[in-house]
């Protein structure tokens, strides 16, 4: 089933707000592309950006390669890592930087989103992340809004891909708290071995422990 889905629309008082518009109207003027995850998180609970990347889908690989080639001829712009996931570049202070600060960009390659772009809810682990910006508008799934209101730490049942500790610690960090499905899912069944005495723990212990 897919999820329900909620229209905000941010302040572009919010400096996060105003990157997101060059990204769209000016870096990559003219090719359809939108932001989600984390620092679209961030810009609907009116954060700014810390050292975290900026991630972008595409429709397409036509149009992600067309991003890439804009990265690759701007001399303000480093490779920083290629993964199965995409590409992490770094926008270094530089006269053709269109940021005035260092910046990291993903172009995310591993799935395309072609028509509704809330579709992309299923790239990610937890619910907190399924926030899409796109030309002005923020568009989340309901779990996603509950989640960070009340400051839960909760699996995505779409999500089929691998699971990541560190960022599992990264939002535990940032002071949301675990389900227990989501904290056996990490410590427990995550593991390819199991030490002895490991066994799911129980809401009291996590809670309490």
């Amino acid at each position: 089933m897919e999820p329900k889905t909620i229209i905000k629309f941010p302040s572009f008082d919010q400096h996060l707000a105003r990157m997101f518009v060059t990204i769209q109207e000016k870096l990559f003027a003219g090719i359809p592309c939108y932001i989600a995850g984390g620092a679209a998180r961030k810009l609907y609970l009116k954060e700014e950006l810390d050292n975290s990347d900026i991630d972008i889908w595409f429709k397409n690989a036509e149009d992600l390669q067309k991003a890439a080639n804009i990265l690759y001829m701007n001399p303000a712009v480093v490779v920083k890592a290629e993964t199965d996931n995409g590409i992490t570049y770094l926008i270094e202070e530089h006269d053709k930087n269109p940021f005035k600060m260092e910046v990291k960009i993903q172009l995310i390659s591993r799935n395309y989103y072609p028509d509704d772009i809330s579709a992309v809810f299923g790239d990610f682990d937890f619910t907190i992340c399924q926030v899409v910006y796109n030309n002005g508008r923020l568009v989340l799934s309901e779990d996603a809004v509950r989640d960070m209101r009340d400051m839960n730490l909760r699996l995505n049942e779409q999500y089929t891909g691998p699971l990541s500790t560190a960022r599992f610690l990264k939002y535990m960090n940032y002071g949301y708290v675990p389900t227990i499905k989501s904290f056996n899912a990490f410590f427990l069944e995550g593991r390819t071995e199991l030490r002895q005495g490991d066994l799911p723990i129980t809401e009291t212990e996590l809670y309490y422990g």
